[in-house]
């Protein structure tokens, strides 16, 4: 019994370091790619996956600080699906970009 209890611990375990390492490949391409270049429509739906999976996996391993802080990193991702939804806007033109960055007091390149 112990045996099973360690092998689906370790299963666990496995799962969320393997969550952790595909997370943080996700998240260095959406940085450091080209935003314009960004499915957000897709983005989204990973980042939604990744909570969702990050939620199981929490249940599992109640209280574990790995998780917590995976979930947060998440979670945070997850606040700002909004805007990169609405800034990955395809109907965006250029004039709307210099509105923005007008807004955000930057020069805008197009």
């Amino acid at each position: 019994k112990e045996t099973e209890e360690t092998r689906k611990l370790f299963a666990l375990k496995q799962k969320l370091w393997d969550t952790i390492a595909e997370w943080q490949e996700a998240t260095k391409q959406w940085y450091y790619d080209e935003f314009s270049k960004l499915d957000v429509e897709d983005t989204n739906k990973k980042v939604q996956e990744y909570f969702k999976n990050v939620y199981s996996l929490a249940k599992s391993l109640n209280n574990d600080p790995v998780v917590t802080r995976l979930k947060e990193m998440i979670g945070e991702w997850r606040d700002r699906m909004p805007t990169i939804l609405e800034l990955g806007n395809p109907a965006l033109r250029p004039r709307h970009w210099e509105k923005i960055f007008k807004e955000i007091k930057m020069a805008y390149v197009s």
